[in-house]
C-alpha cells in the first residue's frame, strides 16, 4: 500500500464549509474590534499625558484634543505621522532607539 494517502482531500471546486466562512467572519470581525480596542487604550494614555510628557516634541493642544474627542473606528489624524517622525527624527540625532526614552 505504498502511495496510497489515507488522509481525506475536499475535491477540486467544491465550496468551502460554511463553518470555515463563519470563522473567517468571526476573525474579521474580531481583527476590526480589537484595532478599535487599541485605539481607544491609546486615546485613554492620551487623555492622561500632560504637556511635560511629550518631551522636545511639538504636540499642539489642539491636535491632542481633536484625537480624543474621535470616536474608536475614526483612524487617527494624519499629523500625528508627522508627530512620530520628529520623534524618529530626534532619537536618530542622539543615538537613543525608539524603545527607551531619554533619562535627564
Amino acid at each position: 500500500m505504498v502511495g496510497i494517502s489515507t488522509e481525506w482531500r475536499r475535491p477540486l471546486g467544491q465550496a468551502t464549509r460554511p463553518i470555515g466562512r463563519a470563522t473567517r467572519w468571526v476573525n474579521a470581525i474580531y481583527r476590526v474590534l480589537h484595532g478599535w480596542w487599541e485605539r481607544e487604550r491609546q486615546r485613554r494614555e492620551l487623555s492622561v499625558m500632560r504637556a511635560r510628557d511629550f518631551g522636545d516634541l511639538a504636540v499642539p493642544p489642539s491636535l491632542v484634543v481633536e484625537e480624543l474627542r474621535r470616536w474608536p473606528w475614526q483612524k487617527p489624524n494624519s499629523q500625528w505621522g508627522e508627530v512620530a517622525a520628529g520623534r524618529r527624527s530626534c532619537n536618530a540625532e542622539d543615538g537613543s532607539d525608539g524603545l527607551t526614552r531619554n533619562a535627564p
